[in-house]
C-alpha cells in the first residue's frame, strides 16, 4: 500500500489484526489497581441493567450478546418488569432489553428498524453527543478522540498537541479500550455537562450494588492525566501508571491528545485511598 503523506483525515481501511493490551509500570502499582478496575469492568454490565429500572438514570435500552446455552437463565433472572426480545444463533444470542418506560418495543430495537438517532437516545446518549456521534460516523471515524478534544472549550494546541486541560475526568473515554469507562459513548466534548450527568447517575449506581471502592478507583484513575497516541490505525495510550496499546482509526500523520495535562512518567500509589 502506497501511503499518502499528505493525507490527515482518519480513515479505517487498514485491515489490521485486533490489538488490546496494556502493562502496569510497576508491581507495586498493578497491585494497586488491578483488583478495583476488574470489579469495575464486572459491575457495569449489572449497573447497565439495573439503570432500565432507575427513575433517574436515562438508560432505557441495553443490547446484551450471551451464550445461547444460558440465555434463558440469564432472562430468567431478569426482573419481570424488563421487556426481552431475543435473536438466537447457535452459538450467540442477542437479547434487547428495554425499560417499561421505552417508547420503542423491544423487538423493533432488536431489528434496528430504528434510527441510529433514536437508538442512541434510548441508550441514554445526550442529543449533543448523538449528533456528533452520527457526524463522527459519516467522515468514516470510530474512535473520534482528536474530533471530541478539537471540540472541547478547554483545549489548546502546543506543540502540534492537543491539550485538553479541565475536562470532566469522570468523561476520560480513552481507557474504554479496557472497559473502564463511565459512559459507553462517546461525548461531543470532554467537558460535556449531559454526558457528565449520564456518566454520575453511573457512578451512583455503581454504589448502590456494593461496588463503591471500584466506582472510587475508576474515577480515581480516569482523573489522572491520561497521553493519547493515534498513527496509521493504532493508539498508543499511557498515564503514571499504565501503557496500552489499541486498535484506533487510521490516521496518516500522528495526532496527539493529552487529556487533563500532563502526567509524570511514574505514578505514587502510597498515598491513594479509594474510598476517601
Amino acid at each position: 500500500m502506497m501511503l499518502d503523506p499528505s493525507r490527515d483525515e482518519p480513515d479505517v481501511s487498514l485491515d489490521l489484526p485486533e490489538v488490546s493490551k496494556h502493562n502496569w509500570k510497576e508491581l507495586e502499582i498493578r497491585d494497586a489497581w488491578d483488583d478495583p478496575l476488574e470489579s469495575f469492568v464486572e459491575g457495569r454490565r449489572e449497573v447497565a441493567q439495573r439503570a432500565l429500572l432507575d427513575e433517574d438514570h436515562p438508560r432505557k435500552t441495553l443490547r446484551r450478546l450471551v451464550p445461547t446455552e444460558r440465555a434463558s437463565d440469564i432472562v430468567a433472572d431478569m426482573s419481570e418488569e424488563i421487556d426481552v426480545a431475543r435473536a438466537v444463533d447457535d452459538d450467540k444470542t442477542t437479547l434487547m432489553l428495554t425499560s417499561p418506560d421505552c417508547p420503542a418495543d423491544p423487538e423493533t430495537l432488536l431489528d434496528w428498524d430504528v434510527s441510529p438517532i433514536d437508538q442512541m437516545k434510548y441508550r441514554g446518549v445526550p442529543d449533543c453527543c448523538a449528533t456528533a456521534l452520527t457526524q463522527h460516523r459519516a467522515n468514516g471515524q470510530h474512535d473520534p478522540i482528536v474530533a471530541i478534544a478539537r471540540n472541547t472549550p478547554s483545549t489548546e494546541e502546543r506543540g502540534g498537541e492537543l491539550v485538553v486541560e479541565d475536562p470532566h475526568p469522570i468523561l476520560n473515554p480513552i481507557w474504554a479500550y479496557q472497559g473502564w469507562s463511565f459512559v459507553d459513548f462517546y461525548p461531543c466534548s470532554f467537558e460535556c455537562d449531559r454526558a457528565r450527568e449520564f456518566a454520575s447517575e453511573t457512578g451512583r449506581l455503581f454504589r448502590e450494588i456494593g461496588r463503591d471502592e471500584a466506582a472510587e478507583a475508576a474515577y480515581e484513575f480516569l482523573t489522572e492525566p491520561t497521553y493519547w497516541s493515534g498513527y496509521h490505525g493504532l493508539a498508543h495510550v499511557k498515564n503514571s501508571w499504565c501503557i496500552g496499546e489499541y486498535n484506533t482509526d487510521d490516521y496518516w500523520k500522528e495526532e496527539v491528545v493529552r487529556f487533563n495535562g500532563y502526567h509524570d512518567e511514574v505514578g505514587d500509589v502510597s498515598s491513594i485511598d479509594f474510598n476517601s
